[in-house]
């Protein structure tokens, strides 16, 4: 077992990982996690991870019905499950005398679901509807669009939820079959952050350590290759239209790039060069488009690594009229980067906001859900990105600092596009007929 200040780490036997970290509260939130997801799923059963994931929290396991399964849920401050492309997550959060209770049935529905018909068809129909909601959402329709142009043929863009053809036919046996094939102890793991109980360590081995330890299973992600031609997309975006000013509508436009991925010795260098040319209300980007030009009350750009697949986006609300001055200003700006060094207390300042939000940020989904418990989900949002990235947040602070003048120019020269290169450049237009 390894100690590192307040967290330890450890496995059971049978290869579940197993994370605690103390905190001085009266509450606790973790989750179990198994390494899950959509890109396990064979031909012909796309969706049928996400529907698993619906049944297992919902429709009762060996232990627990389905009525006794949403009363403890019920009694716990907040239950949750979700499914990405390699993951299905089951969070909790819990006063810290309800701890036994929440790894008691974690435990028995995660890795003994019931699976009868009545709750397998129940589920199915909030399935479908979920679908339904997603792919009758315009910008989802769009951005998948825009996704699919930037990383081509890879599986990045991957509909997690699922085929509708193949969530109406999924059988309980289905269900069974790849819960078999895919859930296991050695391919799970257990954060617990917060008021920990001292018998934590015991209650863990109580209701975890007899679990089956299958087969591990890894997602290896290819890597997203640098664009080789413009895109071009204009879509009809009805959800932005002003009803009693159609005219004055704003479009969404989005511009995307590929660049190095997190995995890159570049990537720090790639995090602050987009914290410079868009994110937050002092970059360039801000300045010349929103303050300067008044095109747009909101333009910025975020860089996203993960995967292998390294990609900048610029994206903003712009007013109708002006998309094609602010596409020539966003250019206008790369240019000088690639031109012009920034100067030393540009470089600084930039690094200084950026490690202010690599120490204090919330990842993904937790972000939704950081007030219910802040203290405990954010540490727990920081320590899982620890654990995948395999890199600590003082490593990357280290990353950041390191970064120089003479990088960024370099990489503004190498990695972002002038306007004849290549890209995807994306407009959502309220006024464009379908």
């Amino acid at each position: 077992m390894e100690k590192l200040g307040n967290i330890e780490a450890y496995a059971l036997d049978n290869g579940l990982n197993v994370h605690l970290f103390y905190t001085p509260t009266n509450t606790i939130f973790g989750r179990v996690r198994t390494k899950i997801g959509g890109l396990h799923e064979k031909k012909g059963e796309e969706g049928i991870a996400h529907f698993l994931e619906h049944v297992i929290i919902n429709a009762g396991s060996k232990k627990y019905s389905p009525k006794e399964q949403k009363n403890i849920r019920a009694s716990l401050g907040y239950t949750n499950a979700n499914t990405n492309r390699e993951r299905t997550m089951f969070p909790a959060g819990m006063n810290s005398n309800q701890l036994e209770i929440y790894l008691d049935y974690a435990s028995d529905m995660v890795f003994h679901p019931r699976l009868d018909p009545k709750g397998v068809n129940q589920e199915r129909k909030r399935v479908l509807r979920e679908i339904s909601d997603y792919k009758g959402n315009s910008f989802f329709t769009d951005w998948k669009i825009f996704q699919d142009a930037l990383a081509r043929n890879s599986i990045h863009p991957y509909f997690v939820l699922g085929n509708e053809d193949v969530v109406n036919s999924v059988t309980p046996e289905n269900l069974g079959k790849f819960h078999e094939r895919k859930y296991s102890t050695s391919n799970s793991d257990v954060i617990l952050v917060g008021g920990l109980p001292k018998n934590t360590k015991d209650l863990i081995a109580k209701y975890f350590e007899k679990k089956s330890p299958g087969k591990k299973t890894e997602i290896t992600y290819p890597k997203v290759t640098s664009l080789k031609k413009q895109t071009f997309i204009h879509t009809s975006a009805k959800d932005l239209l002003r009803k009693d000013s159609p005219e004055k509508s704003n479009s969404d436009i989005y511009l995307g790039v590929v660049v190095p991925s997190e995995k890159s010795q570049t990537s720090p260098t790639i995090k602050v060069l987009n914290e410079i040319l868009g994110v937050g209300s002092t970059s360039r980007l801000h300045d010349k488009i929103s303050r300067e030009l008044g095109l747009a009350y909101y333009i910025g750009s975020y860089y996203d690594g993960d995967d292998n697949f390294g990609n900048v986006v610029i994206n903003g609300s712009i007013d109708n009229k002006g998309i094609d001055q602010a596409k020539k200003a966003i250019f206008e700006e790369i240019h000088k980067l690639k031109e012009d060094r920034v100067s030393k207390k540009e470089l600084a300042d930039a690094k200084s906001r950026l490690k202010y939000r690599t120490s204090s940020s919330v990842d993904g989904a937790w972000k939704i859900i950081l007030g219910r418990d802040p203290l405990n989900i954010q540490k727990l949002s920081q320590l899982e990105k620890e654990l995948d990235t395999e890199k600590s947040i003082k490593d990357e602070l280290s990353e950041i600092d390191s970064v120089t003048l003479e990088e960024i120019q370099k990489a503004a020269q190498l990695y972002l596009p002038e306007k004849n290169g290549n890209y995807v450049f994306m407009v959502r237009d309220p006024l464009k007929e379908s």
